[in-house]
């Protein structure tokens, strides 16, 4: 697991220390400045390289809280069994309507080049994810694996600065997604679909 950290988070050297002292080999913190582009840029920075020496990437917020015991193996599995493709758990907000965490094959990640398309800041990261997934006919809902997404819009965590952020500019936000649909999406399918031939 990797744990991206921006480096104005006042509580950074708290996360390295209970990382430490819990002893867990097997979760990496890394950290850099918040980018410009919010969450859209963290997953930007982080995934390629990921994409580099794991097969899988993922993307959980931290408003994800696994809930199913092997959630990860189940995520891994399905995407094994589809070779090139995403798969999403059920996040009890959204379910099948919305990946807003997901899994993906490292191949999608670098044929784009991204996790998720650039212009995008926030919103509509999940749709491009989901309209991807079923226009190459790869997608996987796993209505029994359960993370669930402790979001302030449904009453399950406050609003604070972080979701402030997220959530401004909602017109400028929806503009952009049209405009990637409508400009770039059809060289991006093109692009993950040559994987499956």
């Amino acid at each position: 697991m990797v744990i991206a950290i921006d480096d104005d988070d006042p509580q950074r050297s708290r996360y390295r220390s209970e990382v430490a002292k819990a002893g867990i080999s097997w979760v990496k913190l890394v950290e850099a400045p918040r980018p410009s582009m919010k969450h859209g840029g963290v997953l930007n920075r982080w995934a390629p390289q990921l994409a580099e020496t794991y097969d899988i990437v993922g993307s959980l917020n931290d408003d994800h809280y696994p809930r199913t015991i092997g959630w990860d193996t189940a995520l891994r599995v399905s995407l094994e069994e589809m070779i090139t493709g995403i798969a999403y758990p059920n996040d009890t907000v959204k379910g099948r309507r919305l990946p807003t965490s997901v899994a993906l094959t490292s191949d999608i990640i670098l044929a784009l080049g991204y996790l998720a398309p650039p212009p995008l800041e926030h919103w509509f990261i999940d749709d491009f994810w989901l309209k991807l997934g079923h226009d190459i006919g790869r997608i996987n809902y796993l209505d029994e694996i359960i993370v669930e997404h402790v979001h302030p819009c449904v009453g399950k965590a406050d609003w604070d600065k972080t979701y402030a952020e997220g959530n401004a500019d909602p017109q400028g936000q929806g503009e952009r997604w049209r405009t990637y649909c409508a400009s770039d999406y059809a060289g991006d399918l093109e692009r993950v679909r040559s994987l499956l031939q």
